[in-house]
């Protein structure tokens, strides 16, 4: 006589079903992890054209600088800010000496990025010379 065995003709869909729910999380966290690495690259983009258009509006700001500046500011010009923002403000410290401060902006939110820069000025003859390195600060402060 023969006994009558459970059937197993379901197992291989459900096998199946398995096999695709593990595919389908594999694909989900490197997917995740795309998305992770395409952010962290625009942070960083947004943080060096930041720190670019800031340096470049301390060069601006020391090309427009009069002979006798005391206090004022600029706005980088759109055509040489590529997309970003930046401005230069200078106060006079000294007789000759200029302290320029800078802050560039870039980036859409959630990767948007600023930098903010100072340097000190002295005049030498026809020409404003940066007495000291550039400085780079943390922090809210605006140039203005």
């Amino acid at each position: 006589m023969r006994r009558n065995a459970p059937s197993r003709k379901g197992i291989m869909s459900v096998w199946l079903l398995v096999v695709i729910a593990l595919m389908t999380a594999v694909l989900a966290l490197v997917a995740k992890e795309i998305l992770k690495g395409r952010e962290l690259a625009a942070g960083r983009e947004a943080e060096l054209k930041a720190d670019w258009l800031a340096l470049g509006a301390l060069e601006y700001g020391r090309s427009r600088l009069e002979p006798n500046a005391a206090e004022g500011s600029l706005d980088l010009p759109e055509g040489l800010s590529g997309g970003g923002k930046a401005a230069v403000a200078w106060s006079r410290m000294g007789d000759g000496v200029v302290l320029l401060r800078s802050e560039g902006g870039a980036g859409e939110p959630p990767a948007a990025r600023k930098s903010r820069f100072t340097v000190m000025v002295v005049r030498q003859k026809d020409n404003w010379v940066p007495s000291g390195p550039v400085e780079r600060h943390q922090g809210k402060a605006s140039p203005r």
